[in-house]
C-alpha cells in the first residue's frame, strides 16, 4: 500500500532531512519545481513539443516559491511566461525569495484586475499542504475564480501539491474559501489525505507523487 503522509508529517519529514544535512530548502524547490515541469510534459506531450504560454500563479509562502521555479524552468525552455505575484516580495521566505530573485521574466502584481487566461498551460502555486484557513481575501479568490474557469474549459491547469483552498487531511475545501480545480495535482514525496478523500479527488484530477530525494 502507499503510504500517505498528513502534512503536519510531511513538514516534519521535510524538516528532519534539511536538520540533517543531507539536502536543503532550496533543493528541495528545486527539485520540486522540476519534477511539476516533468509531470507536465509526462501528461500533456504535446506540450513539450514548442515552446507556448504559462500563466504561473505565486503565493507568499513556500508553494509560490516553488511556482517561481516551474516559472523560470519554462521560460528557459522558450515559453513566454507570466507570473501573477501574490504579495510583497520582501515578505516571501528566505527560499522562496531566492527563486523569485531568480525568475527574470514578466510580472504581474496580484492586486491587478483578474482576467480569462487563453494560453496553453496554468499553474495554482498559491497556497499548498499548510493552509489551515479559508482563502477569503478578493485578489486572490478572483484569480483562483479565474483558474477554475481555465479548468473547466478543458485548459492543461496543474495545482503544486494540492488545489488552493483545499485541505490537505480532510479532502474538504476550507469553510468559505476560494479554491480552485485542477486536471493535475503534483505532489511531492507522499500523497496526502486530502488528495483521497471527501472532495479531494474532484478537485484535485489526475495526481502525480513525484520525489524530490527525501
Amino acid at each position: 500500500m502507499t503510504e500517505i503522509l498528513t502534512s503536519a508529517q510531511m513538514r516534519a519529514t521535510e524538516r528532519a532531512a534539511i536538520d540533517s544535512g543531507t539536502t536543503t530548502g532550496l533543493k528541495l524547490m528545486e527539485r520540486a519545481g522540476i519534477a511539476t515541469v516533468e509531470a507536465i510534459v509526462s501528461h500533456w506531450p504535446s506540450l513539450a513539443d514548442k515552446p507556448l504560454r504559462a500563466r504561473v500563479l505565486c503565493g507568499p509562502g513556500n508553494n509560490g516559491g516553488d511556482g517561481y521555479v516551474i516559472a523560470r524552468l519554462l521560460l528557459n525552455r522558450g515559453w513566454q511566461v507570466q507570473v501573477v505575484t501574490f504579495g510583497a516580495p520582501d515578505r516571501l521566505p528566505p527560499d522562496a525569495r531566492h527563486n523569485f530573485d531568480r525568475y527574470k521574466g514578466p510580472q504581474l502584481d496580484a492586486a491587478a484586475t483578474p482576467f480569462p487566461f487563453d494560453g496553453d498551460l496554468s499553474v495554482d502555486a498559491v497556497f499548498g499542504t499548510g493552509l489551515s484557513r479559508p482563502i477569503t481575501d478578493s485578489a486572490m479568490r478572483g484569480w483562483l475564480d479565474e483558474q477554475d474557469r481555465f479548468t473547466a474549459r478543458g485548459g492543461a491547469s496543474v495545482a503544486v501539491d494540492i488545489p488552493s483552498g483545499l485541505d490537505a487531511d480532510s479532502g474538504r475545501v476550507l469553510d468559505g474559501s476560494a479554491c480552485a480545480h485542477a486536471a493535475l495535482t503534483v505532489t511531492f514525496h507522499r500523497a496526502k489525505p486530502g488528495h483521497y478523500l471527501a472532495q479531494g479527488p474532484e478537485y484535485c484530477g489526475r495526481l502525480h507523487v513525484a520525489g524530490i530525494g527525501l
